[in-house]
């Protein structure tokens, strides 16, 4: 199980973006990315099994049954659990351009199943679950396709701050909160100089350029 909160709204809204996706786009990059990788987004309210996590996570600090619903997004396996609809604003908690990032940011931990050390999704359920220092890695790499998307979208880096705090709630240690940092420093000045890192980085923004988005 893996979840990603709504920093990456808020990443968003410190862009200074040349284009903005419509609902349509949004709607459009989620049934690409779902056909590609074999998933499915599901509805995060309607979930008896999110309701079940909601109430084991209510006794973490920080943690509610409504910020676990409506501010993370959820992936088990192949099923995304989201608290929105592909396209859906609904009431802004999650703008159309978090929600194209976190296709590409969930997809990329369906990516990471087929690691080598990883061995499918049970096998990366456990060590995410387990392993602090392992969840720290696949976080660094999901996140690194929010740092691609923007860096494609206005041309800069985007400032990681965010999301190491952000972290702090996945339960890490201050160590892994260090590796993070130098993780997504390491990426963007890889990125600012041109690289795509990551699988679905790469798919998302080949897909808008074939779409005919291309801001810079």
């Amino acid at each position: 199980m893996e979840h990603v909160d709504n920093v990456l709204s808020v990443s968003g809204r410190t862009a200074q973006p040349r284009w903005s996706p419509s609902s349509q786009d949004v709607q459009d990059i989620w049934e690409h990315f779902c056909r590609k990788y074999g998933t499915e987004i599901v509805d995060k309210h309607d979930s008896d099994l999110m309701s079940f996590i909601s109430r084991i996570l209510a006794i973490s600090p920080g943690m509610t049954r409504e910020s676990f619903i409506e501010n993370y997004v959820t992936v088990i396996g192949k099923k995304i659990y989201a608290p929105f609809a592909p396209g859906d604003q609904g009431d802004g908690v999650w703008s159309l351009w978090s929600q194209l990032i976190v296709c590409a940011h969930e997809h990329q931990h369906v990516i990471q199943y087929g690691a080598h050390d990883v061995q499918g999704a049970v096998g990366f359920s456990v060590q995410y679950l387990t392993q602090k220092p392992r969840r720290t890695r696949f976080e660094i790499e999901a996140y690194t396709t929010a740092l691609e998307l923007h860096f494609w979208r206005s041309g800069q880096v985007l400032d990681p701050a965010p999301i190491i705090r952000s972290l702090a709630s996945y339960r890490v240690k201050e160590l892994d909160l260090k590796v993070a940092k130098a993780g997504f420093n390491a990426n963007n000045r890889m990125i600012a100089r041109g690289a795509v890192i990551t699988e679905a980085g790469a798919e998302a923004i080949q897909w808008l350029r074939d779409r005919g988005i291309d801001p810079l």
